[in-house]
């Protein structure tokens, strides 16, 4: 991302309230994990239009993995008053919510993500599903994304942990040798606690 950021540097030097080239260097800062410029970019972006609910979100996400859960909340907030029907934020405070362990809320805000087409909310809702043992609801939403992904390797693993905890120990088998034969490296420990309570001889 580093050659995008030259060239939104040279935008900005030639236009210095150019908002859409400040916002997107601040993305992709972000990409490039300097989280602190990219909050000053967002933040920059917002003194110059304050009524701008992208902007907030952006702000939100940052505070989000610098793990400023309060300031992440505020920031989501104020892009869902503006937005009402802005699913990536509210899949973003759900993700907030989540990281509290406030599984509920964050379920809550997964279904409003929903609700407005934000797809990618299917998978933190599944995992927040599985962190409060509701294991069929987990699993029927990583089913909908292996759908679509049948290649994304942490469905499997997710689901296989619904099965080994639903007591399904060949459906956790079968999903911990596809993603072996896909190459993907799996937790030992949950290999060595599935070799205990289901050897694979079984199988």
């Amino acid at each position: 991302y580093n050659s995008a950021i030259e060239q939104f540097n040279k935008s900005i030097e030639a236009k210095p309230n150019y908002l859409k080239a400040i916002n997107n260097r601040g993305l992709a800062y972000k990409k490039n994990g300097d989280y602190q410029k990219a909050l000053l970019d967002f933040k920059h972006a917002l003194s110059i239009d304050p009524t701008d609910a992208e902007i907030y979100n952006n702000i939100g996400s940052i505070y989000l993995l610098k793990g400023m859960y309060p300031q992440a909340i505020s920031s989501l907030n104020q892009a869902l008053k503006i937005n009402a029907e802005f699913g990536e934020a509210y899949n973003n405070r759900g993700l907030v919510y989540k990281d509290k362990k406030d599984y509920n809320q964050a379920i809550s805000d997964f279904n409003e993500a929903l609700k407005r087409n934000y797809t990618e909310a299917y998978n933190n809702r599944g995992v927040a599903f599985l962190e409060t043992g509701k294991y069929d609801e987990a699993i029927s939403d990583f089913n909908y994304l292996l759908k679509i992904t049948p290649s994304q390797a942490g469905l499997y693993y997710n689901r296989a942990l619904c099965y080994f905890f639903k007591g399904q120990y060949k459906e956790a088998w079968a999903d911990v040798k596809t993603l072996q034969k896909m190459g993907r490296q799996v937790n030992p420990k949950f290999i060595n606690k599935l070799k205990e309570t289901y050897p694979d001889h079984l199988l």
